[in-house]
């Protein structure tokens, strides 16, 4: 396998945007805008599943896959916060993210 490159996405996300930011198209934007909510609670649990998975395996082939894994959670760490600072420029527009509620509970109802 490759080794996994966290990258440092530059977005500025400390200006307000639009409702409707997807060309205007309300549609599309609040498509997106459900898919961005839903990401955050998702990406922790994929990081934290993978942290989990990695503690399972036997030392040697924890050794091994030790340096993708913190890969792949960086990559997904990125992608954690960028969404969440995208859904807080939701939040301030009034949306209430019940996507993330829902999901938290049901994640926390999951026993390890």
């Amino acid at each position: 396998m490759t080794d996994l490159v966290v990258r440092r996405l530059l977005i500025d996300l400390e200006t307000p945007f639009a409702a409707r930011w997807n060309g205007g198209d309300a549609f599309r934007s609040a498509f997106f805008n459900a898919l961005s909510m839903s990401f955050p609670v998702g990406e922790q649990y994929f990081i934290d599943s993978v942290r989990t998975g990695l503690k399972s395996l036997p030392e040697p082939q924890r050794l091994t896959h030790a340096v993708e894994v913190q890969g792949f959670i960086g990559q997904e760490a990125t992608h954690r916060r960028i969404h969440a600072l995208f859904n807080g420029h939701l939040l301030r527009q009034g949306y209430v993210n019940r996507i993330e509620q829902r999901t938290a509970a049901r994640i926390a109802a999951i026993v390890w």
